[in-house]
């Protein structure tokens, strides 16, 4: 018990000793203002990565002619066929399964529909909701190629503007400061001049 009350009062005398007075601090005069920082999808369509990707998704494929890769527009336009005919046939069959299951329905035993003695109405309904799901999942498809083909031209832009000189070169370095340290990243670009990045 009274080595738990002498850890209380040991543990309350650092921590008091902790606090600042706030008299003693002075007030720094130089004020320094944060830079206002621009929304992340005005920094993604900047710069000519920014207009591949803007061109890429007004049009599919006009990413790739403005970044000069003429060879991705028949694969650009084939990959989003196979959703597009997906949709098609999917919707087609759809409302064919549907036409029926609705005039199974309404009519019962006097219904005319394509499937009379073929499918029961637990069938119809099955077929119904299997060509509703591919179709919802060929709309799925559809939108992210269509992503995917305007996240290509924006990358491709990014590495065609990407620097592979001879003249680069990367140093670690490791870093002592009081009471830290870390590392930190030199590189060498074209211009001969050398970019610092702390990593801690």
């Amino acid at each position: 018990m009274r080595l738990i009350l002498i850890f209380i009062i040991f543990t309350s005398q650092l921590l008091s000793a902790q606090t600042v007075d706030t008299s003693l601090v002075q007030n720094d005069s130089t004020v320094i203002k944060p830079k206002k920082s621009q929304s992340t999808l005005k920094n993604i369509f900047q710069g000519k990565p920014g207009i591949a990707l803007t061109y890429s998704l007004l049009l599919p494929g006009l990413g790739q002619i403005y970044n000069q890769k003429y060879w991705k527009l028949p694969l650009v336009y084939g990959a989003l066929a196979l959703p597009v005919y997906s949709i098609v046939i999917n919707q087609k069959e759809y409302k064919r399964y549907q036409t029926a299951y609705i005039m199974r329905v309404d009519f019962d035993t006097a219904s005319m529909d394509e499937f009379v003695g073929i499918y029961s109405l637990n069938s119809l309904k099955s077929f119904r909701d299997l060509y509703d799901k591919n179709l919802q999942r060929s709309y799925l498809g559809l939108v992210a190629v269509y992503l995917l083909v305007g996240i290509d031209a924006f990358v491709d832009r990014h590495l065609k503007e990407f620097d592979v000189s001879d003249d680069l070169s990367l140093k670690f370095n490791p870093s002592f400061q009081s009471l830290s340290a870390g590392v930190s990243i030199q590189r060498k670009t074209k211009s001969n001049r050398s970019e610092k990045n702390s990593l801690f």
